[in-house]
């Protein structure tokens, strides 16, 4: 079984940010120096599992999963903008998000059923190892539900096979529940919907800028990297201190330190974000006041404006 090498990529970019050693990582594959990004890159599934078990025994962490699922938010924001552009309704999305996992990562399996007036969507491996396999399906787990969340499905029941289910709903802000499976649920109604068109030009403008701002802060300092984070986990809005600070396994507290300790805050840091956001937003015309406002997760078009005054006397 083959998988695209870009998967393995965005693995070892993850290590990198728990600041593990991608040199060693890299040693643990055929080639070493092999362009895992290039498009007809693939490698087998046993060299993936063999990577991503080193992380897992290095971290020992049981919310590793949930950490990279969320990391995973830019390249959920890609995929679900991808289908919008062919599908005609959620029902249709979610056959495409289906048939996507069965085509690029066959290890994973999402199931559709109707049970009375909903429609349940179960995610399942075949991966035995207890540790690798709650890494796999907590990870696709948090990624499929900004998809579905992207779409337009605004009330979705989540359920996790866990006592514990915190590190879920502190991650998704929704309440998880605990059941038999990694399953989600909502309103079979919902699947004749268009995909939110909103949410769609959100992404549609703001995903290439993203892109770009992370292509540009490439440094190896601490607040380069949190500024990364930053564009990595947006949905398209931008997460929350607590939401970062958990990726790279710190407390709130010892994760403000540690920007102070560089003349930085996270409050300026996601400042300079929205600064250059909004500066991209209005130079090309795209949006008007009361969306640009939304989408840098300003309440009000008046807190946007007021943010753009103080920007301005800088």
């Amino acid at each position: 079984m083959e998988i695209p090498g870009r998967h393995l990529q965005l693995l070892l970019d993850f290590a990198a940010y728990r600041f593990m050693s991608v040199e060693t990582l890299r040693a643990l594959l055929p080639d070493p120096t092999i362009d895992l990004c290039v498009e007809d890159c693939n490698i087998t599934f046993p060299v993936y599992e063999r990577v991503l078990h080193a992380i897992i025994e290095e971290e020992d962490a049981p919310d590793l999963g949930v950490r990279y699922g969320m990391y995973l938010n830019l390249q959920a924001l890609g995929l679900v903008h991808s289908i919008s552009l062919e599908a005609s309704s959620i029902e249709q999305a979610i056959l495409m998000l289906t048939e996507y996992l069965r085509t690029y990562f066959p290890i994973l399996q999402l199931r559709s059923s109707t049970l009375g007036s909903e429609i349940q969507l179960e995610l399942s491996t075949d991966i035995e190892e207890e540790k690798l396999r709650r890494f796999m399906l907590d990870s696709t787990y948090c990624f499929l539900y900004r998809e579905l969340k992207a779409m337009g499905i605004e009330r979705v029941h989540l359920q996790v096979p866990y006592e514990e289910s915190k590190v879920f709903q502190t991650s998704l802000q929704q309440t998880v529940e605990r059941g038999a499976y990694h399953r989600f649920s909502f309103d079979s109604a919902v699947a004749n919907a268009e995909i939110n068109r909103r949410s769609m030009q959100l992404i549609d403008v703001l995903l290439p800028q993203y892109l770009l701002l992370l292509d540009r802060e490439n440094g190896a300092a601490f607040p380069a990297l949190v500024k990364r984070m930053l564009l990595q986990m947006s949905t398209p809005l931008l997460p929350s201190l607590s939401q970062v600070s958990a990726q790279f396994a710190m407390s709130d507290r010892n994760f403000q330190r540690k920007l102070r300790s560089h003349g930085q805050s996270f409050r300026k840091l996601t400042n300079e974000v929205k600064q250059q956001l909004a500066h991209y937003l209005q130079e090309g015309g795209k949006m008007k006041v009361k969306d640009i406002a939304y989408a840098l997760g300003y309440s009000e078009p008046s807190a946007y404006l007021h943010a753009l005054k103080n920007w301005k006397k800088q």
